[in-house]
């Protein structure tokens, strides 16, 4: 089993943990089984997934997270589990809108057929809660190609939504799925996204874990 989280300390400096585990030369620690999106004050501060890894730092207390369970989607699982970091990358460099990248199917994150991406923001002026964040993504989609959006789950914090485009460039992906949930200083979105589509295993997989998300 696996799981994955970064902690921030000081300003810009993380370090990741999970259970002890090789990857190549450098020694990585496995936190618990579930994989954690975090969140710190509005200023966020989260990330999943670790090639490298540094040791010996103290990390503080964080105000609130969202964990899912990455297991309940084995193509992730495998990704995660392969010690290849051309699979992963993390997007830093706005404190305020972060995101993470894991490729399912493909070579590299330039080069791939199905990906989670997992953000965290900080609500503003525009995007204050899930739905304000479902109509940036409905404005996003509209931009590239015709889309249609099917919201699959929703609750007072939260939406599940299914993406279909048509008539896209070869690199937008035309299939995705959503999750959004509004905590109480930050906002989170787990995507699945596929240039060729979901099959049903897929579509179960990827449905049954964004059903396990939720907030602590």
């Amino acid at each position: 089993m696996s799981g994955f989280c970064r902690k921030k300390v000081g300003r810009f400096r993380f370090i990741f943990c999970c259970r002890k585990r090789s990857i190549g030369a450098r020694n990585v620690f496995w936190e618990n089984d579930l994989l954690r999106v975090k969140g710190i004050f509005g200023r966020l501060v989260y990330a999943i997934v670790a090639a490298v890894a540094a040791q010996g730092l103290a990390a503080p207390a964080w105000a609130e997270q969202l964990n899912f369970d990455h297991r309940l989607y084995q193509p992730l699982q495998q990704s995660l589990d392969s010690g290849r970091k051309e699979l992963l990358r993390f997007d830093g460099r706005n404190p305020a809108y972060l995101v993470d990248m894991v490729v399912v199917r493909g070579e590299s994150v330039r080069n791939w057929t199905e990906a989670l991406v997992i953000i965290a923001r900080s609500p503003d002026a525009k995007v204050r809660d899930s739905a304000d964040w479902l109509a940036e993504l409905r404005r996003q989609a509209e931009a590239r190609c015709p889309s249609d959006f099917i919201v699959i789950a929703q609750d007072e914090i939260s939406l599940t939504v299914e993406r279909n485009s048509h008539g896209c460039a070869a690199d937008y992906p035309a299939s995705a799925f959503y999750r959004i949930v509004k905590g109480k200083s930050s906002l989170f979105l787990l995507g699945a996204m596929s240039k060729d589509g979901f099959t049903a295993e897929a579509r179960q997989g990827w449905l049954s874990l964004f059903a396990s998300a939720h907030l602590s």
